[in-house]
């Protein structure tokens, strides 16, 4: 039986293709040989020898190295095969479409995210028991167009079986960058827990404008200006009150595995004159030489209420020491 010229035409071909393959290195480390059909910036369509075409997300896709043949191509050329259908099962033997990676689309709010976890405790036993528990979660993320900060804390200690505190917090901030600008805006919501405080319960937000003075390799230093309001959940107050806000944030990257933070804002309240709350925190971090994901953090953590009940104090004060995990 004579070969028919379609089959001598795709022979010559994939003879051709094989000497002067395509190489695809993709994000799991996989590598795939044949004839690039079409680029662009969604996908990638690959002609395998074997696996016939492959439809590859371009997110997927680590490098691409486009061998140029030895010889020019035969004149008689393949029909590009049609991409297979991308909506059928990407197991299905008749579809050669790769399935995306399931590790990018576990936790997608958390994707591109940078994530820290930090745990830090201490306790005596002997004349007197003492155990302090600290555990918080920060994570951040920053485009060309917003900046987000996200964190979450538990604080509890215990004294000769005595509860002596009980706190918890958690927060996330957005900041809106305008292109080519120093000034963006902001909006911020916070919800605070503390057993030993006459309100317990409080859930704030807030919003305006802020200004980046210096952002470098070394130097980072912003300020913030807004209002919101602020609601005690509870007896005593359980009632909305409006406050002003004027913060600001500084970093200090003292070398490649040094860091000194420090962030104070201010809240008056615009019901009550002269009635104000501050918030402040001041952190340095020690990378570890031989751990890349792992470093000691030390810090301070001061809040200041004007207003207080019973025999709250006006000032809460917390040193810590914890180990910082990077995801």
């Amino acid at each position: 039986m004579t070969p028919s010229r379609s089959c001598i035409a795709l022979t010559i071909w994939f003879g051709f293709a094989a000497a002067s393959a395509d190489v695809v290195v993709l994000t799991n480390g996989d590598l795939l040989t044949g004839h690039v059909v079409e680029s662009t910036a969604d996908h990638l369509l690959l002609h395998h020898a074997v696996l016939g075409a492959i439809t590859i997300p371009a997110d997927h896709v680590v490098s691409l190295e486009i061998t140029p043949p030895d010889a020019s191509p035969p004149a008689a050329q393949p029909p590009v095969p049609p991409a297979p259908d991308t909506t059928s099962d990407p197991l299905d033997a008749d579809t050669a479409t790769l399935a995306p990676p399931s590790d990018s689309r576990v936790m997608p709010f958390l994707h591109d995210w940078n994530t820290q976890l930090e745990l830090g405790f201490n306790g005596s036993d002997g004349n007197s028991q003492v155990f302090n528990l600290r555990a918080a979660i920060k994570a951040n993320q920053q485009d060309e167009s917003h900046r987000w900060r996200f964190d979450a804390s538990y604080y509890i200690s215990n004294n000769d079986g005595e509860r002596s505190a009980d706190e918890a917090t958690i927060g996330l901030l957005k900041d809106w960058l305008l292109p080519d600008a120093k000034w963006f805006y902001f909006a911020q919501g916070r919800f605070d827990y503390d057993e030993f405080q006459a309100w317990q319960r409080r859930a704030s937000g807030a919003g305006g404008i802020g200004y980046q003075f210096i952002d470098n390799d070394t130097w980072n230093v912003l300020g913030r200006l807004g209002a919101g309001v602020t609601k005690e959940l509870g007896e005593p107050a359980d009632e909305l009150r409006p406050e002003a806000l004027l913060g600001g944030e500084l970093t200090w990257q003292i070398s490649p595995r040094q860091s000194l933070g420090a962030r104070s804002t201010l809240y008056p309240d615009l019901g009550e004159f002269g009635d104000s709350r501050i918030t402040s925190a001041a952190e340095w971090v020690l990378q570890l030489d031989r751990f890349d994901d792992l470093s000691l953090k030390f810090g301070i953590e001061h809040e200041y209420e004007s207003i207080t009940e019973d025999d709250s104090k006006h000032n809460d004060v917390k040193f810590f020491g914890a180990l910082v995990i990077d995801f």
